[in-house]
């Protein structure tokens, strides 16, 4: 082979490639902004005002009260659970809050509890992001807080799994009331 051939196909290959990073680019894109991914990333599943976060939700109906029961399944291995993006109602801003719930699980185990600021008012800033105990028996989460200059209050209740088979966890009684003057 002659030395002008090694070079045009030196050149051809390196058109190729750089035809292929454009292509590459052009396609990442467009499909972030896409009907299909946008959807994908916005149809988690609600089920009051909990939305699943890689979890499956269903509706309790064998606890006591009147209030809304669920039970969050992972859907895969990872961080799951369910969250309250921003509570509907929220205390004002510099007034004190009480915001308690129930859980439990199938076996004993730590679940992370975050309480944030709210997505919907960035930056998220955490107020508490601790752990609770679930058990058989069902326990009562309390925390008492205050929003400072902030006007969102959002929550997220979950766990990490290695596996989801046969791992779940519940949550009941959700309630955010403002304290007494």
């Amino acid at each position: 082979m002659s030395r002008t051939n090694d070079t045009g196909l030196l050149v051809a290959g390196l058109a190729a490639f750089v035809a292929l990073v454009a292509y590459l680019a052009v396609a990442f894109a467009t499909a972030g902004g896409s009907p299909a991914v946008v959807a994908a990333h916005s149809a988690a599943q609600m089920l009051g005002p909990w939305r699943a976060r890689d979890a499956k939700l269903a509706r309790i109906s064998r606890t006591r009260g009147r209030r809304l029961a669920v039970r969050v399944t992972p859907l895969a291995s990872g961080l799951y659970g369910a969250e309250v993006q921003q509570f509907t109602v929220t205390p004002a801003q510099g007034r004190g809050f009480t915001l308690s719930f129930r859980v439990r699980g199938r076996s004993r185990s730590r679940l992370l509890v975050q309480i944030n600021t709210g997505a919907l008012d960035p930056p998220i800033r955490y107020l508490a992001h601790t752990t609770v105990v679930a058990g058989r028996k069902w326990h009562r989460f309390t925390y008492h807080g205050r929003l400072g200059g902030r006007t969102g209050l959002g929550l997220f209740v979950g766990q990490t799994t290695n596996s989801s088979a046969r791992r779940w966890f519940e949550i009941r009684d959700l309630s955010l009331r403002a304290a007494r003057r």
